[in-house]
């Protein structure tokens, strides 16, 4: 369907329909059905009535634009809140009842989720997105569906929004957020922030100092080993608040060592270390914790996996009990707090002490 030279009034079907506005202030409606609707550079003013971000598309054949980001400069709102985008000659395509920040590169033809090198915004629509950020300080925003989406060098602040997403935060500080859902996030290197949100998460901060958060459900928190003990690092067994430890010391020798704060949230969750040598530890120097905080909060089940691990929840500042903790293979060292724990030595030559309260070893 197109228009001529006047100020038409053009109405599709049910069907997938292609209208092309031509000159004249014209008003459109595509109907039902996928429609892409074809708007020329030039000064006219063009009224898109029952556009549907996700089915419809937009075609600006005149301007040569691949990416959303470059596209961002020809878009607007007017004072009824409504999306403009304003043509290089001065005319405009008004899209009544679409708000601007529901607009994303799925509604224009030929537009696609490419970041450059500088500070970018790229959002997905309602379907399953792939985003990935380049170089810069990159906010990505996947909205609904089951979304991929990648941070690269910069400090970057990705959502995933509902769905079951997979969030990367590459290169530096990141901000990521699972949102509704099950989704996997890695922050990847830098001191990042990861949060699950709601669902049956797994998540990981990757290298550096990062707070991992589980947030509501039964959330999988993985340990990271930031840098390896040496001889001269150890920790000692010194009970829980207002009761005196054993005193015993475990060596860190060849341990992994983290430096992230792991807090589980609401739900069951549980801390699964390497394959290695881990030293899981609620509160040394060698914990980000160590600045006045636990390193580890509301874990209700740590899981060391292979290799002589040393799991030290014992602190006279903190408290910590309830937890299951499952050694599994190697030679492990297993230390508890306060409160009615589990502990699963299984294969190896084990030391455990359960601490204070009703324990089942």
């Amino acid at each position: 369907l197109i228009g001529g030279a006047g100020d038409d009034s053009l109405l599709g079907g049910a069907g997938n329909d292609v209208i092309e506005a031509g000159s004249g202030n014209d008003v459109i409606d595509g109907g039902a059905g996928a429609d892409t609707l074809v708007f020329a550079d030039g000064t006219d003013h063009d009224v898109v009535n029952g556009f549907t971000v996700g089915e419809d598309v937009i075609s600006l054949p005149d301007l040569d634009v691949s990416s959303w980001t470059l596209l961002q400069p020809y878009l607007g709102e007017n004072a009824n809140g409504d999306a403009v985008i304003n043509l290089p000659m001065g005319g405009t395509v008004t899209l009544t009842g679409v708000a601007l920040a529901d607009l994303n590169a799925d509604a224009f033809d030929g537009v696609e989720n490419i970041a450059t090198e500088g500070d970018d915004t790229l959002g997905g629509g309602d379907g399953d997105d792939t985003i990935d950020a380049g170089s810069g300080n990159d906010t990505l925003s996947g909205g609904d569906g089951n979304d991929t989406l990648g941070g690269d060098a910069g400090d970057d602040t990705i959502d995933g929004g509902a769905g079951d997403d997979s969030l990367g935060g590459g290169e530096g500080s990141d901000t990521l957020e699972g949102g509704d859902g099950n989704d996997t996030i890695d922050g990847g290197s830098g001191d990042d922030t990861v949060s699950g949100g709601d669902g049956q998460d797994t998540l990981g901060g990757g290298e550096g100092r990062d707070t991992v958060l589980g947030g509501a459900g039964d959330d999988v928190l993985h340990f990271e080993n930031d840098h390896t003990g040496s001889a001269a690092d150890s920790t000692n067994n010194v009970g829980s608040p207002g009761v005196a430890g054993t005193g015993e010391v475990a060596n860190l020798n060849g341990a992994g060592l983290s430096d992230d704060v792991f807090d589980g949230g609401e739900g069951i969750d549980t801390l699964l270390g390497t394959s290695g040598k881990d030293a899981i530890i609620l509160d040394n120097d060698h914990s980000f914790g160590s600045t006045g905080t636990p390193g580890i909060v509301d874990v209700e089940v740590i899981n060391t996996g292979a290799g002589d691990d040393v799991v030290d929840l014992t602190s006279s500042k903190f408290g910590y009990g309830d937890v299951t903790v499952d050694g599994g293979t190697g030679n492990d060292t297993l230390w508890t707090n306060q409160g009615n724990d589990t502990i699963y030595a299984d294969d190896g030559n084990d030391a455990v002490n359960a601490g204070a309260g009703n324990d089942t070893v």
